[in-house]
């Protein structure tokens, strides 16, 4: 994806607010953990909906939704879930109460707002980001 982890903020332009573009552009799920394992060793990843959730929110209240943003998030994370566990059992439970805390922490402390897409290294600006944003200049 084009997603920029930029923790730093070596790629944010002046204009852009610090704390929200430090919200975007994190290293790490802000909302708990990059994944779920269980004691067996299956991993559900979450690192990715994070990543999702923050491109989505870029793009707010222009071309989505806050909250559907959020919902989306959530949702990928079940379906991560359903993938690694199955439908039913302990662990499948445990997995989608994590991805309910990812849900319940961004709904109280994640902000909308646009915020154009930085470039990092090796970005082709010729081409649109994935989630039709604009680059920052």
């Amino acid at each position: 994806g084009d997603y920029v982890v930029d923790p730093g903020g070596a790629y944010r332009p002046a204009s852009v607010d610090p704390v929200l573009y430090a919200q975007r552009h994190a290293d790490r799920c802000l909302s708990g953990p990059n994944e779920f394992r269980s004691e067996d060793g299956r991993t559900a990843d979450f690192w990715t909906s994070c990543q999702r959730q923050a491109m989505c929110l870029d793009v707010t209240p222009a071309q989505m939704s806050v909250d559907v943003c959020k919902n989306q998030a959530f949702a990928n994370m079940s379906a991560q879930c359903t993938a690694t566990f199955g439908q039913t059992g302990p662990d499948y439970e445990a997995c989608l109460n994590v991805a309910n805390g990812h849900a319940a922490w961004s709904k109280e402390n994640l902000l909308g707002g646009w915020v154009c897409q930085p470039a990092g290294p090796g970005t082709n600006t010729r081409f649109l980001p994935s989630n039709n944003n604009r680059y920052c200049s």
